[in-house]
C-alpha cells in the first residue's frame, strides 16, 4: 500500500503493482515488490524493493540484491530499494537507490563502483549531478550512451 499525506486534493492519480523478474524472467519472490505511481500532474513514479532475507535457524541473513527487471519501465536495478522519477514527458527527472550497484531505464544507466549503502541523482536535460550520497561511488551515468555526470576527481 502507499500512504500519502495531503491537505485538500491528493497528487496521486493513479496506483498500480507492476510484475517485478529476475534477468531471464522468472518472477522474484513476493517480498520483491514494484509499484508505479502517477501523479496528477503526469509525473510518474516507480518504487522497487528487492530485498531477500535467508532465514538460517534464529539468524537472518540479507544476500545480495537480485538483478530485478521491470519491463512496462523498461528498467533494471541491482538494488535492495530503488526509486524512479520521471517528468510529464517521460524523462528520467531522479534515481534514489540503496544498497545499489546498477540501474537502467531506458537509455539511462547508472554504474556504481562497488555496493553503496546509498545514491541520488537528479537529471536536467542531459546532464546528471549526484545530490545524496557519495559521489565519488559513481563509476559513470551516461544518458544514450554517452557520459552525462562529472567523475569525482
Amino acid at each position: 500500500s502507499v500512504i500519502e499525506p495531503y491537505e485538500q486534493q491528493s497528487r496521486i492519480a493513479n496506483i498500480r503493482r507492476l510484475e517485478l523478474t529476475d534477468e531471464k524472467g522468472a518472477g522474484l519472490p513476493e517480498p520483491c515488490v514494484a509499484v508505479e505511481i502517477r501523479l496528477a500532474d503526469g509525473h510518474k513514479d516507480l518504487v522497487v524493493t528487492a530485498d531477500r532475507e535467508i532465514f538460517l535457524g534464529h539468524r537472518v541473513e540479507t544476500s545480495e540484491p537480485p538483478q530485478s527487471v521491470q519491463a512496462d519501465w523498461r528498467a533494471r536495478f541491482e538494488a535492495n530499494l530503488a526509486f524512479v522519477r520521471l517528468d510529464s514527458a517521460g524523462k528520467v527527472e531522479r534515481i534514489a537507490m540503496c544498497r545499489a550497484r546498477s540501474a537502467r531505464i531506458g537509455d539511462v544507466e547508472v554504474k556504481l563502483r562497488k555496493f553503496t549503502d546509498f545514491i541520488e541523482i537528479a537529471f536536467e536535460g542531459a546532464k546528471a549531478r549526484v545530490v545524496g550520497g557519495d559521489k565519488d561511488a559513481v563509476q559513470d551515468v551516461t544518458i544514450g550512451g554517452k557520459s552525462a555526470v562529472e567523475k569525482a576527481d
